[in-house]
């Protein structure tokens, strides 16, 4: 019973960090499948995934589409 909390604690914390880690290595990666979308509407959420300012020329109501999965903004 005393060998079991120890481990019990270690393996918790093995958790704990393997949970921190998939965040921390997924921090800053754009996830998007948006079809016919406002520009601005997409470019907001890249910059609200990816940690970044955008600045565009294009009209804000011009449709896009665009599928990623885990990309660098």
């Amino acid at each position: 019973m005393d060998r079991r909390l120890p481990l019990l604690g270690l393996l918790a914390l093995l958790a704990i960090a393997r949970v921190a880690w998939q965040v921390y290595a997924g921090w800053g990666l754009v996830t998007l499948d948006v079809r016919n979308q406002p520009v601005a509407k997409v470019l907001a959420a890249i910059s609200r995934q990816g940690g970044i300012d955008i600045a565009s020329t294009l009209a804000p109501s011009i449709p896009v589409s665009l599928k990623v999965k885990r990309v660098p903004p």
